[in-house]
């Protein structure tokens, strides 16, 4: 909220916010950016290239390598659609699939809730907490993109500025945050449905999920299937495909936004428009190389890229909080009290889950 937050205040987006921080806090996230920039875009491609090849059944053609090949081509989609500028176009198709798909979910989630399988019943449900390493490391990779990655606020303020420019007269602070709270608490309500359906459908289970891209998006294409009925598996495989290439060209338009903007803060570009592409163009050679190395090992890339974001997430959380809370803020767009509370208890808890991540992983 804090990137909406600012950027509508200030007319200024949070990356020259850490500018004004000093020189040291503008490199500092650039190198976070390049850090986890690959693994992050490699991740997505690879989930993303794995639905495609199970709606256009690509694995009957190239074998093992098909979640390789469709997410090549998911890349070069992107790229070219970033590139002649049609997003937002395409943008609004996406936006009706997106309403098939979150109605499936919520009419999975009811069906499950009151046709419970068998299996499930005799099955303890309980609170848990992790006795292993393993399980912390699991956990605290789940964490990482609950709801996203926090270094994502940046781009949420280039967006809001975006929206700003192409609105006719100034938006009001607050129809840019009711914006926000709609997106994410609809993604809020959205992970316990599927949190849900896991518990359901999946627990108990005695094959474990699969690590190949083509193989999970086939798992999770039948998971609405044996709720809903395989009539269904046109429509859902349509419409997860499709949000996920969405989700792609907005995670290759954040970089290419965010690391443009880092540069032009440093002044060391005269044309914006070609420094975006070229960082668009190196985005995917770099998620492809990384994706090339993972191979079939989707959990363990997906892993890597949650907990880098993790780890990152307690230093931008902080220089956020910082922003938005400072005499330059207008006192008026200031956060509330209990949001401020709120907020400083969440930089506590992510230091503190960070400082377990590096003992579990070092020290034990």
């Amino acid at each position: 909220e804090f990137g909406s937050r600012y950027a509508n205040a200030n007319d200024s987006n949070l990356i020259a916010g850490y500018r004004k921080m000093g020189l040291w806090a503008l490199i500092i996230y650039i190198l976070i950016v390049i850090s986890t920039m690959f693994f992050v875009a490699g991740a997505v491609g690879a989930v993303t290239g794995g639905f495609f090849s199970a709606l256009l059944n690509t694995e009957s053609i190239f074998g093992e390598n098909a979640g390789l090949y469709t997410t090549l081509f998911v890349f070069i989609v992107s790229v070219f659609v970033l590139w002649i500028g049609k997003y937002k176009s395409l943008e609004k198709g996406i936006k009706y699939l997106g309403i098939i798909l979150l109605s499936s979910t919520l009419l999975c989630f009811c069906m499950v809730i009151f046709r419970e399988p068998e299996h499930i019943k005799s099955l303890p449900f309980q609170q848990i907490w992790p006795e292993s390493n393993n399980d912390w490391l699991f956990l605290l990779a789940l964490m990482g993109w609950m709801p996203t990655a926090v270094d994502l606020s940046t781009w949420n303020s280039l967006w809001t500025m975006e929206q700003i420019k192409l609105a006719p007269k100034k938006i009001p602070l607050k129809i840019t945050l009711k914006e926000f709270r709609l997106g994410y608490w609809i993604s809020a309500g959205l992970a316990i449905c599927f949190v849900v359906l896991g518990a359901k459908i999946l627990n108990g289970s005695t094959s474990p999920l699969p690590k190949s891209p083509v193989k999970f998006a086939n798992e999770v294409i039948n998971l609405f299937c044996q709720v809903i009925g395989s009539w269904s598996r046109p429509l859902i495989a349509i419409a997860a495909s499709s949000i996920m290439l969405g989700t792609c060209i907005a995670v290759f338009d954040g970089y290419s936004r965010s690391l443009t903007a880092s540069i032009k803060e440093l002044r060391l570009f005269s044309n914006q428009r070609n420094t975006e592409k070229t960082i668009l163009l190196i985005t995917m050679l770099g998620s492809l190389a990384i994706v090339i190395f993972f191979g079939n090992k989707l959990t363990a890339l997906v892993d890597v890229a949650t907990s880098l974001s993790f780890l990152v997430a307690p230093f931008i959380a902080l220089a956020n909080l910082y922003l938005v809370t400072n005499k330059r803020m207008p006192s008026e767009a200031k956060p509330s009290v209990g949001l401020t509370v709120l907020s400083i208890a969440g930089v506590v808890y992510l230091f503190g889950f960070s400082l377990i991540y590096v003992i579990q992983t070092w020290w034990s």
